[in-house]
């Protein structure tokens, strides 16, 4: 699914408001930008250096990634090398974790905060029926 619910958005806004007050960021990392929606919302607030990791290369395309994004690494979140890119000041992983086991996600998490100094992680904990994606 491309789209994301508004649910927390605001919430988010707030704290990368507070961050942003707070200390420079100058890289941005989102996992399955879908239709880029953390960068369509927060671009204008957080200008920096924004990278997409889209495992659906339909989806890039579509949705006009690469004139968005900085740099889009068309590949699974779960077999990217995370050493190989720069210390990210926030990471987005909206709407992500829950297309994975329990394991794979948690060791994404892992792989997220050794390479990030914020990670903001959003899951749907209202009904949201998707069917197959």
């Amino acid at each position: 699914m491309a789209q994301s619910n508004e649910t927390g958005k605001k919430w988010i806004e707030t704290q990368l408001k507070h961050i942003k007050n707070r200390t420079e960021i100058k890289n941005i990392l989102d996992i399955g930008p879908g239709e880029g929606t953390y960068w369509n919302k927060y671009n204008n607030l957080l200008k920096a250096n924004w990278t997409g990791i889209e495992i659906w290369h339909p989806y890039i395309e579509k949705y006009r990634l690469n004139q968005k994004y900085n740099q889009v690494i068309n590949q699974d979140a779960r077999t990217v090398d995370y050493s190989n890119l720069s210390k990210q000041d926030i990471v987005f992983a909206g709407d992500v974790l829950e297309h994975m086991t329990k394991e794979e996600a948690i060791k994404l998490v892992d792989n997220l905060l050794s390479i990030s100094k914020c990670l903001f992680v959003s899951i749907p904990i209202i009904h949201m029926p998707q069917g197959e994606w």
